[in-house]
């Protein structure tokens, strides 16, 4: 039997910078607000995304494949949607610190966008009794899982002190 050990994605930083620091977008913005704002929106696309596979997961593991598919469907759009937000970072970065920690939150959410992908393709092949198919999908998407999470510990480790110090504060 398949299981799929359920992601937390736990920053360091996470949300808590994100508690009403970023002001809403407009073209009056600081680099560093329009960054932050970027980082808030992919965070929250990142989080519900994050709900969305762990639903697949608890899914998966009922055999309930139809309802799998449906989340980790929800799941692969709002990784893809924070991958995009994170991606405007580099835009706003002020170093090429703060773009590198952009980019990497982009890669992690690319990936689970991908893993996501993965199990929703391993959840329909089970449905239709293709078990070398589900198993090699699966394969897979435990292989993007394991590619986020190198560059989760990326991200932890590239986060801006002064994005740092807005949560401490």
């Amino acid at each position: 039997m398949l299981v799929i050990a359920s992601i937390v994605v736990v920053l360091a930083i996470a949300v808590a910078g994100c508690t009403g620091s970023a002001p809403e977008g407009g073209t009056g913005l600081s680099k560093q607000d329009a960054y932050l704002n970027a980082y808030c929106t992919g965070m929250d696309y990142h989080s519900r995304a994050q709900d969305y596979f762990s639903n697949g997961t608890i899914a998966w593991e009922s055999g309930d494949f139809r309802k799998a598919v449906a989340e980790y469907a929800n799941a692969s759009m709002d990784y893809d949607a924070a991958a995009n937000v994170y991606g405007e970072m580099a835009r706003y970065a002020a170093s090429p610190g703060d773009g590198a920690f952009g980019d990497s939150l982009r890669g992690c959410a690319f990936n689970l966008s991908r893993a996501s992908d993965s199990f929703m393709n391993a959840a329909i092949a089970l449905e239709e009794n293709d078990t070398d198919k589900a198993y090699g999908l699966f394969e897979e998407g435990q292989s993007y899982v394991n590619d986020s999470d190198m560059m989760l510990d990326r991200c932890i480790a590239l986060t801006p002190e002064w994005l740092l110090n807005l949560t401490s504060g």
